[in-house]
């Protein structure tokens, strides 16, 4: 059997699967191995939701709003604080690193297959963050 034919007949679910994997591959790069984002694609898909991002954030009381995407290869982020400050890309995954400190790799590695079973389906997550204070146990 050629090759054209054995990709013609893979699955729907084998289609989304790769898919899903791809999308896995281009966050990891982007968020755990500093790879490059672009700022044309936040502005595609994401920069109109600013206020509504600013809404839900404080309708939820959040310390700060995280959304990702993903499109054609290419990876953008956006990342607003409870000052309504806007951090895209680069800026938004150093400032994530500064606010989750050692725990950045730990809790980036556990939400890329969350993330990319969302853009998969066509959606884009949007996370909204509390701190939950130290206690003091005596």
């Amino acid at each position: 059997m050629n090759q054209k034919s054995t990709r013609k007949n893979r699955s729907p679910l084998k289609k989304l699967d790769l898919a899903r994997k791809r999308i896995e591959h281009l966050l990891r790069k982007a968020l755990l191995n500093d790879g490059e984002m672009v700022y044309e694609l936040y502005e595609y898909e994401l920069e109109e939701n600013y206020d509504y991002w600013i809404a839900s954030m404080k309708r939820d009381n959040n310390n700060f709003i995280l959304t990702v995407t993903e499109h054609s290869n290419d990876v953008a982020m956006a990342l607003v604080d409870k000052d309504d400050g806007l951090f895209v890309n680069e800026e938004a995954r150093d400032k994530l690193k500064e606010l989750w400190l050692d725990q950045y790799t730990n809790n980036i590695e556990k939400l890329i297959p969350l993330w990319a079973i969302e853009l998969t389906a066509g959606s884009i997550p949007l996370m909204g963050v509390n701190f939950v204070d130290d206690l003091l146990i005596s």
